[in-house]
């Protein structure tokens, strides 16, 4: 079930909210050490919104980002509706960006992203007398700057990702940690620089 509003301004201002809900008479697990994906007949439901916005101040200045909160539970073996963890269900996620277009050719944006950590799943899972609860999930945000420029019959870009050089490791690599171990939890890239050349034709 799904509903939603979206607005497309004449002036350029985009938005849009949704609501959803959905319930299943199944579940998925992800079972360790033997790597079984387990199919489940229990009841399961996950509900969130999303809200998105991009609002141009100027005709060469737009600002704009996105968040988004889902959860989720299923019926475990005592009838009691449990969190999922986050290889189902995404924590809180929330993005911004600011992006130039320049008269001479020349874009910049700075595009940020944010995770919220939680240990909904972790906790519910001890109070329900688990004894491989899944993996708590630690926040984190990461800041990237992207510029390009018309160089000659195509577009010369340049980008440093992670900008802070953040310590983190991914949701996913986080999550499967107490299902397939610790090689499989690597943390994520620090500092990255691109470069590309790129030409339409």
């Amino acid at each position: 079930y799904e509903l939603g509003w979206r607005i497309q301004s004449p002036k350029g201002v985009n938005a849009g909210l949704t609501a959803f809900y959905n319930d299943s008479d199944k579940s998925l697990k992800f079972g360790a050490p033997n790597y079984t994906i387990d199919v489940i007949d229990t009841d399961e439901r996950v509900y969130g919104a999303e809200a998105n916005l991009s609002y141009p101040i100027s005709s060469n200045w737009t600002v704009g980002g996105t968040a988004a909160y889902t959860t989720g539970q299923y019926k475990n073996s005592n009838g009691k509706w449990q969190e999922l963890d986050a290889i189902r269900i995404a924590p809180l996620k929330g993005t911004l960006y600011s992006d130039w277009q320049f008269n001479d050719g020349i874009g910049l944006r700075i595009q940020a992203l944010a995770i919220g950590g939680t240990d909904k799943a972790h906790q519910d899972a001890i109070d329900n007398g688990s004894t491989r609860p899944p993996a708590e999930i630690k926040g984190f945000s990461t800041m990237d700057v992207i510029t390009n420029a018309k160089v000659g019959p195509g577009t010369l870009g340049f980008g440093v990702y992670n900008v802070w050089n953040a310590d983190y490791k991914s949701v996913y690599s986080q999550a499967v940690s107490t299902v397939y171990g610790a090689i499989s939890s690597l943390p994520a890239q620090g500092r990255t620089y691109g470069l590309s050349y790129t030409m339409k034709y």
